[in-house]
């Protein structure tokens, strides 16, 4: 339920926010929203060399304080809250059928193309950081 923020400038300080929310998350849009609004109060002028997300207070599906207990998303506001029906379906047809089942439209190649398909974007494959 915690939401934390870490910012390292480029002098080597470093920063960090957290918010702790009432109800868990389980969108990924919701948690950018937070993230997003924790980096609201940063000054990024100094420039920043590392930019990191992390969350705890992990917990199952519980009734909330609110007497809910459908695990229904928290909305924190409305642009994220129709996002929580297509974050489950494809978190059920990754479970089904497997992580490379269905991917966002920017992986997919060009209709006809000697690469055409979907191109897996896999854990580590980037040019720079702790996995390159």
């Amino acid at each position: 339920r915690t939401v934390v923020l870490k910012v390292r400038f480029g002098d080597f300080r470093t920063i960090t926010r957290s918010l702790t929310l009432p109800e868990p998350l389980d969108e990924g849009r919701a948690l950018a929203a937070v993230a997003g609004r924790l980096l609201d109060g940063v000054d990024p002028a100094p420039g920043v060399r590392l930019l990191g997300v992390s969350v705890s207070g992990l917990t199952e599906v519980a009734p909330s304080a609110s007497g809910r207990s459908d695990g229904v998303q928290l909305r924190l506001d409305a642009e994220t809250g129709g996002w929580t029906a297509a974050t489950a379906a494809v978190d059920a047809i990754r479970g089904r059928f497997g992580d490379d089942s269905i991917v966002p439209a920017t992986l997919a190649g060009p209709t006809g193309a000697p690469d055409a398909g979907i191109r897996v974007k896999r854990h580590g494959d980037q040019q720079w950081g702790p996995d390159s």
